[in-house]
């Protein structure tokens, strides 16, 4: 019969076994945390790299740029036809001339200082950006 000889419960492993285990562990999790996050930003950046692609093909169009204006306790919308493009620095948008052909130098709001864009309904979207303006396009 063989004897089996096994460590009694009472007895606790080596602070030092311990700690190099729990050094071990925290080690592998950090480097997996840090994989993880380095694959979501991988996905993130060609995500918005398609994304603004896809814009650049798709966003070029006369549109209707509204300007809301504080006024007293309301707000006044002024409407614009302007031509709307998206290029890589952001979206941009040019005037029109009476024939609506685009003419003049374009202006460009910065992808980074977008800060919301929501459909308010089908044909109305509401462009928030940095500077506190604030824009309506349909």
């Amino acid at each position: 019969m063989a004897e089996f000889k096994c460590d009694s419960i009472d007895e606790e492993p080596s602070a030092a076994a311990s700690e190099t285990t729990t050094a071990r562990f925290s080690a592998r999790m950090l480097i997996a945390a840090m994989q993880n996050q380095a694959a979501r930003c991988i996905q993130n950046a060609l995500a918005e790299h398609l994304t603004v692609g896809k814009l650049q093909i798709n966003l070029r169009a006369i549109m209707e740029q509204g300007r809301a204006y504080a006024f007293g306790k309301g707000t006044i919308v002024v409407w614009k036809l302007r031509f709307l493009f998206a290029s890589d620095e952001g979206l941009c948008c040019q005037r029109l001339s009476r024939d609506t052909r685009p003419i003049g130098g374009h202006r460009c709001i910065p992808w980074a200082d977008i800060t919301t864009v929501e459909a308010v309904s089908a044909n109305l979207v509401y462009v928030e950006i940095a500077a506190q303006k604030s824009f309506f396009l349909k």
